[in-house]
């Protein structure tokens, strides 16, 4: 047996899970930088879909707003497909009497702009939607995160975040939200 090898065998396989590891670290860093962080919400500089009762000035004024941000590297129209799943939060939204809103934001590449328009305008979603095509959203927060788990959170009055996950994939964080607004909001 070739011990040359097998020693390269095993470098090879420590390398891969210290990698591993510090992939893990760095959403964990991420998280911790991003929490408590201010987001800014540049809503004028994009498209609004779906405009039927709400204004910029209702969105500012909520005590909890929560973001689904699809960043240019995400298919827009696919994730459009799936919004129907939101429905349920939507409803809730309803029953809060005026204090939490949902956000949907889409940054779209330039090729994919008409195919979004026309996937949200047939999309069974009851929610406004922003639409980016100038990068608003990115140049007002430079920092961001990349982790596309980072892109649905929770703002407080203040535009800090609270919390970060998906709800909608996430029943722990579905519960996690509600109890953190209720919790909030004295009910």
């Amino acid at each position: 047996m070739d011990y040359k090898y097998v020693t390269r065998f095993f470098l090879c396989i420590g390398c891969l899970i210290c990698m591993a590891c510090n992939h893990s670290n760095t959403f964990e860093d991420d998280l911790k930088s991003f929490l408590s962080k201010e987001v800014k919400l540049p809503l004028e500089r994009m498209r609004m879909m779906y405009a039927d009762s709400c204004n910029l000035r209702d969105i500012e004024d909520k005590d909890w707003k929560l973001v689904v941000y699809t960043s240019p590297y995400k298919c827009a129209p696919c994730v459009v497909n799936g919004m129907y799943h939101w429905n349920e939060f939507i409803a809730w939204e309803d029953s809060l009497h005026g204090n939490f809103e949902l956000v949907f934001i889409f940054q779209p590449e330039k090729k994919d702009k008409k195919q979004l328009m026309s996937s949200l305008k047939m999309s069974k979603l009851r929610s406004e939607a922003y639409v980016d095509t100038i990068g608003a959203f990115t140049e007002a927060n430079p920092d961001f995160p990349e982790d596309e788990r980072l892109h649905v959170f929770l703002l407080n009055k203040e535009n800090r975040v609270v919390l970060a996950g998906n709800p909608v994939e996430n029943k722990k964080m579905k519960d996690l939200m509600r109890q953190t607004i209720i919790k909030k909001e004295g009910r």
